[in-house]
């Protein structure tokens, strides 16, 4: 996979800013090369107190007082859910609409948040205007979300504990402890291989979503990933970047615009539903409907 230099996306070099465009628009996936802050800032929460806290909550299949005790140190300026499932625990951040917009949340989930929605940020921005579109009026921090995830061989007998998908929203970025994510290149056909994503320490992995796609008019594809079992505990953080409120009637428009256009095509062609499954809104706050990375 080809990986490109933060840095030189943040100076905006005419070369860095062609190959993710070209890189995003035929393999749908690039790791991004992080600063040593940048780094350290993405990944305080993939350490051992996070690893226990929520393990505990797989234990007792449970959000227990100690994880309670945890969000509380460390969740600071942000709204957490948590959540237990057979396979993982998780917890879900997003941001508090706050008039304070000056704030610095100096927490371990704040920090981790700000750094990876920033960096989401400046891919999302570029790759809109490679591709001509404007949707920066279509998001913001408020419609980012940031999943933490724990997973535990011994409570996921599955091989395959994240099946093959494609995320909701405009793009998604992945850090995580131990690699385990596989994504399609190129081609998200039933034939075509899967591809291990290896992250080092330094680097994160940028996906593209289904709404960026509709948006680009298919310029820009949703990359198909899953992720696979390994044989140790594994963190990963997941954090999107999702269409806001004016974003969502946009998506709805889309919806509205296609059904009616569907209604004139042969049945082969498409149909309301299906365009529906497409770009269906998300309710950010329903941990039932949680990506899993």
């Amino acid at each position: 996979m080809e990986i490109i230099p933060l840095e030189d996306l943040e100076c905006g070099t005419p070369a860095a800013l062609s190959t993710l465009y070209e890189r995003l628009a035929s393999d749908h996936a690039v790791i991004i090369q992080l600063s040593n802050e940048v780094a350290r800032q993405i990944r305080l929460p993939l350490n051992t107190d996070t690893q226990t806290v929520l393990d505990d909550c797989l234990e007792q299949q449970k959000v227990g007082s100690r994880a309670r005790e945890w969000l509380e140190s460390n969740q600071g300026q942000l709204e957490v859910d948590a959540a237990c499932f057979p396979e993982r625990a998780q917890f879900r951040c997003s941001k508090v609409p706050s008039e304070c917009t000056e704030c610095t949340d100096k927490s371990t989930l704040g920090i981790c948040f700000e750094a990876m929605d920033k960096v989401a940020a400046i891919c999302l921005g570029h790759l809109c205007d490679s591709a001509e579109i404007d949707l920066a009026s279509f998001y913001d921090h408020s419609s980012s979300l940031l999943d933490v995830f724990h997973y535990s061989p011994q409570h996921c007998p599955w091989d395959c504990p994240c099946p093959a998908h494609q995320d909701k929203g405009f793009i998604t970025a992945v850090a995580d402890s131990t690699s385990a994510l596989e994504v399609k290149l190129g081609s998200d056909g039933p034939e075509a291989p899967w591809t291990p994503v290896v992250l080092d320490d330094q680097q994160i992995v940028i996906l593209v979503n289904r709404e960026l796609e509709h948006f680009s008019h298919g310029t820009l594809r949703a990359c198909t990933h899953r992720v696979k079992q390994v044989c140790e505990k594994r963190l990963s953080l997941v954090h999107e970047i999702r269409p806001n409120a004016k974003g969502l009637a946009a998506v709805q428009r889309a919806i509205a615009e296609a059904c009616e256009a569907s209604d004139n095509l042969p049945t082969h062609e498409g149909s309301c539903d299906e365009v529906k499954m497409l770009f269906r809104p998300t309710n950010t706050t329903t941990m039932t409907a949680c990506a899993v990375m």
